[in-house]
């Protein structure tokens, strides 16, 4: 059974002395016993010189941790809903650098000082839904200012530790993803320069630009083995959106994700982008989107709900030519704007043909056609079905 708060309080406050310890059996919460055994030695949590802060459910003190020794270090024990038992835990290392070695770990991330980045900490949480949805897990974390329009935010990004795979027991080779949401305002889009020297002005003329934009994500990736930034991820929202037919094909807001790939030396960083937006068609959500330079447009059904295609197909041509019971269960196509001009179509049909064959029926469950070509080349057509016919599906 987990820790009452009550008790939890009453343990802080006896917390005073040259050394405090921790087991995870004590807590009695299954995911903090799980971050003991994989990420302390002994399982056991151990802080120097501890100064309690009884009724914010913290400890400061000290601790030491692979090559990170005798840092300053904040614990934060976390309450269920009620504010009666424990249910997580947050322990807070600051580092002096971005440089450590761990039983777990293996990180080298000087790098992150050129775009930035301070104070650098290794982060061990459970239970806090605000870290990869609460399951336990090591991250390293650093601040980043960000400047907007009319404010300057310091914000937080954090990287999840892999860890307990083949490629982190043969030593780290997994990038890190230092990420972060936020919602800072943006005077235009060459303010994102302000992480990378690169050019952003890539959106195509056709497409509307806002007066501002909302910057809401942040990425960036880091190679721990070469100390290197690998990529950068950049999105902002653009509220102004276009008709393209009314009431028909209406676009009410843009996103615009940019990516940055490092190149080799003595080669031009350029952004690469992505533009997605949502149409309403007929009560239909459509997903959209247009790669930058590229311009290759996808779109697909936003949902996984079949639709009924007599009424939708009925909105543009005569809805006799569709039987009642077809549904349209997927559905996507792709376009290219430049040439060769590349084009693909995908589309499956449910809920078909159903033929009497003396006492059993042939049903024709499911029907996809796959189209695939280039300009005014034939294209290529591939066709398959579902057929079941007496409780035997082929």
């Amino acid at each position: 059974m987990a820790m009452s708060i009550s008790e939890l309080k009453t343990l802080l406050a006896g917390s005073a002395g040259p050394s405090f310890s921790l087991t995870a059996t004590q807590l009695g919460v299954c995911s903090v016993t799980k971050l003991f055994g994989s990420y302390l030695p002994q399982s056991t949590l151990t802080i120097a010189n501890p100064r309690p802060e009884v009724e914010a459910l913290q400890l400061k003190g000290q601790m030491t941790l692979g090559s990170v020794v005798s840092v300053e270090t904040l614990v934060t024990f976390l309450a269920d809903e009620t504010k009666t038992f424990v249910a997580g835990i947050n322990i807070k290392l600051d580092l002096a650098s971005w440089t450590f070695n761990t039983p777990f770990a293996n990180f080298s991330g000087s790098a992150l000082l050129g775009f930035g980045f301070t104070s650098p900490q290794l982060v061990l949480a459970a239970g806090d839904t605000k870290l990869a949805a609460g399951v336990p897990a090591a991250f390293v974390s650093g601040a980043l200012t960000v400047r907007g329009k009319t404010e300057t935010k310091t914000v937080t990004l954090s990287a999840l530790i892999p860890f307990d795979t083949p490629a982190t027991r043969a030593g780290i080779a997994n990038n890190y993803v230092f990420a972060v949401e936020l919602d800072v305002t943006l005077a235009d889009l060459n303010a994102l320069s302000q992480f990378i020297a690169a050019d952003f002005n890539i959106i195509p003329d056709t497409i509307p630009l806002a007066d501002t934009f909302a910057l809401k994500h942040v990425e960036f990736a880091i190679d721990p083995q070469r100390d290197r930034l690998v990529s950068l991820r950049l999105t902002v929202g653009s509220a102004k959106g276009m008709t393209v037919v009314q009431n028909i094909f209406e676009i009410k807001s843009f996103r615009f994700s940019f990516q940055i790939i490092m190149p080799a030396p003595g080669v031009t960083t350029k952004a690469y982008g992505v533009v997605t937006t949502t149409l309403e068609v007929y009560g239909q959500r459509i997903d959209m989107s247009l790669t930058v330079p590229q311009l290759y447009l996808y779109g697909q059904l936003g949902h996984d709900r079949p639709i009924p295609l007599k009424p939708f197909v009925s909105n543009f041509l005569p809805a006799n030519i569709v039987p009642d019971n077809f549904e349209l269960s997927d559905l996507a196509f792709g376009l290219g704007l430049t040439d060769p001009y590349r084009y693909t179509f995908d589309i499956t049909l449910k809920n078909l043909w159903s033929i009497p064959i003396g006492k059993s029926t042939l049903d024709m469950k499911r029907l996809s056609v796959y189209l695939e070509g280039q300009g005014s080349e034939s294209p290529g057509l591939s066709i398959q079905g579902e057929i079941k016919f007496a409780d035997r599906i082929t």
